[in-house]
């Protein structure tokens, strides 16, 4: 979705170098925003326009996988990106075992992430996946899941699930 408005920016005259420092800074962990993580579902109006200050957030665990959407999307760009980008992807499949999704009672059909843990930094997986890749203040604030933020988590969401064959494959340019 994101590469889709950045394309629309462009056709309408956003200038490339804008388009492209903000992608730059996504792909380098370097974002500063207002921006929170939604606080309810659906979005109530007073959350939408609640103010936040400006902070720097951590987008670490996702820059793994935007490098790769960057790849794929270069080609469509009408501009130049100047980003430095993964020369080779690889594909990945992993076959599950044991499966067990279903739509739940309230309709909402589950939705499939794979995350990556340097167990360097957390032996266990994570209970609470949203509160470990949450840095504002309704994320966890210890030092080990900062450190697990920025340097031991890989988060991807662009993904091909089959369920009848309970496989996941994937792209991945820099997954090490």
């Amino acid at each position: 979705m994101l590469f889709r408005v950045i394309t629309h920016l462009s056709e309408i005259g956003y200038p490339p170098h804008w388009l492209s420092t903000a992608l730059g800074n996504i792909m380098s962990n370097n974002i500063v925003t207002r921006a929170h993580a939604p606080r309810s579902y659906p979005l109530g109006r007073e959350e939408v326009s609640k103010e936040y200050p400006s902070r720097k957030i951590n987008v670490a665990p996702f820059v793994a996988e935007m490098s790769i959407l960057a790849t794929v999307w270069e080609r469509f760009m009408s501009f130049g990106m100047m980003l430095d980008l993964p020369s080779k992807i690889h594909h990945y499949r992993i076959f599950f075992v044991r499966t067990t999704f279903r739509i739940n009672p309230n309709g909402h059909v589950p939705v499939l992430v794979l995350a990556f843990f340097d167990q360097r930094y957390s032996r266990e997986p994570p209970g609470n996946l949203r509160k470990l890749l949450l840095d504002d203040e309704l994320g966890d604030k210890s030092s080990n899941v900062k450190r697990i933020r920025e340097v031991g988590a890989i988060v991807v969401t662009t993904l091909t699930w089959n369920i009848e064959h309970a496989r996941w494959s994937s792209g991945c340019g820099r997954c090490d």
